[in-house]
């Protein structure tokens, strides 16, 4: 109840209680006055609400730690001013106010629209809620007040942060080493290697045959089978694969190494894919260097660790279907054997599997802490590259790390 409502209310109580006594019309006369003005104002508050429109334009797509701009377009499409509206925005966890989020306007005039600003601060990748608009309106005495939701949410996606790396000595490509590795194929590839003598088993549609008359044997073209060295992520998003609490948990952290990796490569000119298995259903981007950020950038906003399919299954699939040369980095903060057993089938297909494990116990104190570690060291011992990243880990320098252990091999 506001004061100017109880300050009407008591003096059309007072001045009813002096005409009973007095029998005084104009005291009558003032009493149902008081109480018209009263029953007025709460009829205009009950429709105040009606032919206000209200359009919401949230200029998302922003990295984590951005600010988002949003922009409220209120127009009041009836013939009667609107009386003290104040608008509030519903936002999500994720989204900090940022300065004055609470606007409000004292007269909104017929067939008029007002544009309103204001900023929010993203906190957390991810797809977060703005709105519903919540508006307040009343009368002109601001004895009566209405509160409705008007609209819809809109979306704001917000993008990871993605850490930028230092360009490699001698612009190699850091997470692919295969791309700069040629083998001889026999029968394969189609760049001219050099001519050798026949073996049993050589297509005859590859015997040349000027060589062999010089030579009077027979002699083949071989060609020269180039790696892709292609670069794919494999990003475990299975459920029950996040650990911690708040922003800073190994699953974001997960989202953050992959971000940061999926950029440097394209970066370097590395064919990139991404694999996981979330929210119902199988995502699988690939995209080559000429391509934009974004695409990867968009499907890491939307990823949740609510994955059915254990990122294992997949990482065994790729052995199958992988091209020799091409580098799988697994991103998992769940430590198990199936992961060696994994590896050494990527290895045997030509593939060369690299293992970046969130230790978990550094996230919950509740998580095993010896697991990762051994997980870790029986990963190395059959020959996969494996690195092992804790809470609070400089997301540069884990892969500055990887990038070192490439060089080095």
């Amino acid at each position: 109840m506001s004061y100017p409502f109880l300050t009407i209310f008591l003096a059309g109580l007072f001045l009813g209680a002096v005409y009973m006594t007095l029998h005084r019309e104009q005291l009558l006369f003032m009493t149902m006055l008081l109480a018209g003005l009263g029953t007025l104002c709460f009829a205009i508050a009950q429709l105040s609400r009606k032919r206000v429109i209200v359009k919401r334009t949230v200029h998302d797509r922003v990295q984590a730690g951005d600010t988002v701009q949003v922009t409220l377009t209120v127009e009041n499409s009836g013939t009667l001013p609107r009386f003290g509206v104040t608008l509030v925005d519903e936002v999500g966890p994720w989204l900090a106010r940022q300065g004055q989020t609470i606007r409000y306007l004292p007269v909104l005039w017929p067939k008029r629209q007002v544009v309103v600003e204001y900023e929010l601060e993203a906190e957390r990748r991810g797809v977060h809620p703005v709105g519903p608009l919540r508006m307040r309106l009343g009368d002109p005495l601001e004895m009566f007040q209405r509160v409705a939701r008007v609209g819809e949410a809109t979306e704001a996606v917000i993008y990871p942060e993605v850490v930028t790396l230092p360009a490699p000595l001698g612009g190699q490509t850091p997470f692919a080493p295969g791309m700069s590795e040629q083998r001889s194929a026999l029968g394969a590839g189609t760049d001219f290697y050099g001519i050798r003598e026949y073996q049993p088993g050589d297509e005859l549609r590859r015997i040349h045959w000027k060589a062999t008359a010089r030579r009077n044997r027979l002699a083949v073209v071989e060609f020269e089978e180039n790696l892709t060295g292609n670069l794919t992520v494999l990003l475990d998003a299975e459920t029950g694969n996040d650990f911690g609490e708040g922003k800073d948990t190994s699953f974001e952290l997960a989202i953050k190494v992959a971000a940061a990796l999926i950029n440097d490569s394209l970066q370097q000119g590395t064919i990139v894919r991404l694999m996981t298995h979330c929210n119902n259903h199988l995502i699988d981007v690939e995209a080559g260097a000429d391509e934009s950020l974004d695409v990867f950038l968009e499907t890491l906003a939307r990823v949740e660790a609510n994955g059915e399919v254990p990122a294992v299954s997949l990482a065994m699939e790729l052995a199958t279907e992988g091209i020799p040369g091409e580098t799988v980095v697994i991103i998992t903060a769940k430590p198990h054997d199936a992961w060696v057993d994994a590896t050494v089938a990527m290895q045997r297909a030509g593939l060369d599997p690299v293992v970046v494990l969130m230790d978990a116990g550094s996230f919950d104190l509740k998580a095993p802490h010896e697991d990762a570690a051994v997980t870790a060291d029986a990963l190395s011992q059959v020959g996969t590259r494996t690195y092992l990243v804790r809470q609070g880990a400089s997301v540069a320098a884990a892969l500055l790390e990887m990038r070192d252990g490439y060089s080095r091999n």
